[in-house]
């Protein structure tokens, strides 16, 4: 301790010298920022802690070895040829020793400062590397933001923290960067005192008239190279010593381990082998007891012996008995022989045993005693809690047969249930697939009910296009039939006029020539004609009317005929849906059957109309006034006059015809309004019909969509089912499997093996039989004293006593 305490001494003037470096260079180059004198600093301390091996342990043991700097003894002169100036230095006073505490401080506050700082650095490196993780994480999941909105929040939270935190930790290191530049600058400022002190010294320890000698400083690098160098050898060696100390010790360890091993072993062979020399013991001092329990009853039955009466004559023994006492000797006798036998084996076997081995088996054995007797009750413990767990696992494997029972009928249940799901999920598969095709076959129908709804539309445009044209017609016919009415009546009162302006011939004259009739009827005759060539233009329009009329009519009656199959596949739609739309259908078969019967009314009242048409063009060419003024030439007044009657009579009757015109064209102009009326009124009644048909389109695909998804939510549901019945199916399986009980049985074989009768148990009953063979022999002696007395003359034979051989029966167990 001391040789360190003295070794590390000398490491704070290189400090010195650093600080007293960067002195110079802040003197030279003007005063640096803080941040690069920080830099600077902590850089050259870098490399002076890189020069010393272990800078914590250096600085205290400067601390350490401050109170033993005095003592630190001088070394002596060499004899060669040095000059004064190089011996070595003298102890250092007081003054230095307060200098290099004051260091030891500074730099000590130094370190603390600079271990502050980079203790908050490394939490702000950690808290900006969360910060950026979590800024990856929330960048991935901003897509969630629409779908959770509380997720931004709970982001926006994490993410302020975070912010709060760094900024703490900013505030933090600022403040100990100030107070670690402070403790620097204080550092640098005990430096540059304690360098200016020691230059003091050096200048009042120097004689004034040693001029040229060289200064103290000059050195010492050199000094504190080599001592640098001789400390970093000598922490080398140190860690050469712990390592080999170490390695050593790993060996020793090693080896303990080893032997420890080997004497565990070595413990559990002795143990064994005290177990054996235990029982042994036990079934000898066993064998000792029944032998002493043997030998006290052989002498009780001595002493209870008693003298034989005298047999009587009458009880002789018959060679029979004779030779039943020899068998029954011979066994005996054999049985003795293997008990001999036996007896020469154990008395080999104990001469082979060595006596001195046998006694420390003893003490062992009695001094382990109340341990294996401890062991043995520990053992009983353990056996009545072993039957106690063998009760609990027989009545827990009743349990699990029952419960295997249960769970067989459970299996077989969900096998039935499994195949009766198959079962009705194939039902489900069929019944799908064929409203599947039934649905594909409604939304096929649906899509040319489409079609035709959009070609009704159509035509039900066409249609108000042409009944629109058939309005305008009509009410052109009732214009035209109001301007025939103000014609006639204008005919009429013209006819008055010429018959009011007609000049009569005179009484004497009885005819009128041509040529004064025609100047005297120019004005009718006009008149007339221009009328005619009016009615043949209107009839000419007319006629021109009546094929557009006609194919209007067509169309409308395939309109019907159309509307009439679509409503008859509506009619199957419905069928087939099951809806209850029979109201719908009559109401759809009376709009139809109505416009059939307008139709065939309006063809009846167009074909009259042709034919009114046709009979006034014959009318209007069979007119005389068409005719050439040349072809009325009479001959005579009375000509003259037939002839004269005759126009104003075929006139009135053109007029009445033209009335009866007029008013069949009134009737067929009312018949056409009518038929417009009723065609209008049917048309709406048809587009009324049309939007019920979408609306029942619409219906019918609103439940096919809903039936669709009602199917497809009963598909997804079985299969779920089925996929669940699956698992369980499988669970019970490997339930079933797995509910081998050939371990259990194993183990209840092994744990039943430990009740077989073992050497203890077979012991007693081995010497109860050897008993019972030394009983037999008692009794063989007896028997033989007995055969022996039978052989003796008659007077000195003896009875036997029924009482011996009572006794040799009950005798015969022990």
């Amino acid at each position: 301790m001391a040789n360190q305490t003295v070794e590390t001494a000398p490491e704070n003037p290189i400090e010195n010298v650093l600080a007293r470096d960067l002195r110079i260079e802040s003197a030279v180059k003007g005063r640096e920022t803080t941040k690069e004198k920080r830099s600077a600093i902590g850089r050259e301390t870098s490399k002076s802690r890189d020069l010393r091996p272990v800078p914590a342990i250096l600085v205290h043991r400067t601390d350490l070895s401050l109170p033993h700097c005095t003592a630190m003894p001088r070394k002596p002169p060499t004899t060669s040829t040095t000059p004064v100036s190089s011996a070595p230095p003298t102890p250092r006073p007081a003054s230095e020793l307060s200098s290099v505490a004051k260091l030891t401080t500074a730099l000590r506050l130094l370190s603390q400062r600079g271990n502050e700082q980079g203790a908050l650095q490394l939490r702000k490196n950690t808290v900006e590397a969360r910060a950026m993780t979590r800024e990856k994480e929330h960048a991935q999941s901003r897509s969630k933001y629409a779908e959770f909105p509380s997720l931004r929040d709970c982001h926006q939270k994490l993410e302020k923290r975070d912010a709060e935190d760094l900024a703490a930790l900013r505030k933090e290191i600022n403040v100990a960067d100030s107070h670690w530049l402070s403790s620097a600058e204080g550092f640098a400022a005990t430096l540059l005192q304690v360098v200016a002190e020691l230059l003091h010294q050096d200048k009042d320890r120097r004689p004034a008239a040693s001029v040229s000698k060289p200064s103290s400083t000059d050195g010492l690098e050199a000094r504190l190279n080599s001592r640098l160098d001789a400390l970093g050898k000598q922490h080398k060696e140190e860690v050469a010593k712990q390592q080999k100390q170490i390695e050593d010790l790993q060996k020793g360890m090693s080896t303990e381990i080893a032997q420890r091993k080997i004497l565990g072993i070595e413990n559990d062979s002795l143990k064994k082998k005290v177990q054996e020399l235990q029982s042994q013991k036990q079934s000898l001092v066993r064998k000792v007891d029944e032998h002493g329990t043997l030998i006290k009853q052989l002498q009780e039955e001595k002493s209870k012996e008693t003298p034989l009466p005298p047999t009587p004559q009458e009880a002789t023994v018959t060679a029979e008995d004779l030779k039943k006492v020899k068998t029954i000797a011979d066994r005996c006798r054999s049985g003795l022989a293997d008990l001999e036998a036996t007896v020469t084996g154990h008395d080999q076997k104990l001469g082979e045993i060595d006596v001195d081995l046998i006694t420390d088996g003893c003490v062992t054995i009695a001094a382990t005693l109340p341990r294996l007797e401890q062991h043995a009750k520990r053992a009983a413990d353990d056996i009545s809690g072993l039957r106690s767990d063998h009760d609990r696992l027989r009545l827990d494997n009743e349990k699990l047969r029952s419960n295997a029972d249960i769970l067989q009928s459970s299996v077989q249940q969900l096998q039935s249930g499994t195949q009766q799901l198959q079962s009705d999920a194939f039902g489900v598969q069929s019944s799908v697939e064929q409203l599947k095709s039934v649905t594909d076959q409604l939304k096929h129908d649906t899509e040319s009910l489409k079609t035709d709804t959009l070609d009704l539309r159509t035509d039900t445009k066409g249609l108000k296009s042409d009944t629109e044209h058939l309005k305008a017609a009509a009410e052109q016919l009732k214009c035209e039939t109001t301007q025939l009415r103000s014609s006639l009546g204008e005919t009429q009162l013209a006819l008055e006029e010429l018959q009011s302006t007609t000049p009569r011939p005179p009484a004497g004259e009885s005819f009128l020539s041509v040529k004064t009739f025609t100047t005297m009827n120019t004005a009718v005759l006009h008149k007339f004609s221009s009328w005619i060539d009016d009615l043949k233009r209107r009839l000419d329009v007319i006629e021109g009317q009546i094929p557009t009329l006609q194919t209007a009519s067509k169309q409308q009656s395939d309109h019907s005929s159309r509307i009439k199959a679509i409503e008859d596949q509506v009619k199957t739609l419905e069928k087939e849906l099951d809806q209850k739309t029979t109201p719908s259908l009559e109401t759809s078969r009376v709009t139809t059957a109505a416009p059939d019967h307008k139709n065939v009314q309006l063809e009846g009242m167009w074909k009259e109309h042709d034919m009114r048409l046709k009979t006034l063009e014959a009318n209007s060419r069979k007119s005389p006034y068409r005719s050439n003024s040349a072809s009325f030439e009479p001959t005579d007044a009375i000509d003259a006059l037939a002839q004269r009657r005759t126009p104003i009579e075929s006139m009135k009757a053109a007029i009445d015809a033209l009335r009866d015109q007029v008013a069949i064209a009134d009737q067929s102009i009312k018949a056409l309004s009518e038929s417009a009326k009723l065609a209008s009124a049917g048309q709406a009644s048809h587009t009324e019909r049309l939007g019920q048909l979408e609306n029942e389109l619409f219906s019918t695909e609103r439940r096919l969509m809903t039936a669709e998804d009602a199917l497809r939510a009963t598909e997804k549901k079985i299969e779920r089912k089925l996929d669940f019945m699956q698992q369980n199916f499988t669970t019970l399986d490997s339930q079933m499997n797995n509910l081998s009980l050939e371990t259990l049985f194993q183990a209840i074989i092994q744990y039943m093996g430990t009740f077989q009768p073992g050497e203890a148990v077979v012991g007693p009953k081995v010497e109860r039989v050897v008993q019972q063979v030394t009983a037999q022999e008692f009794r063989l002696a007896a028997l033989e004293r007995a055969v022996t007395s039978s052989e003796e003359p008659a007077n000195k034979k003896r009875k036997i006593s029924p009482n011996l051989g009572h006794a040799g029966i009950t005798n015969g167990r022990h």
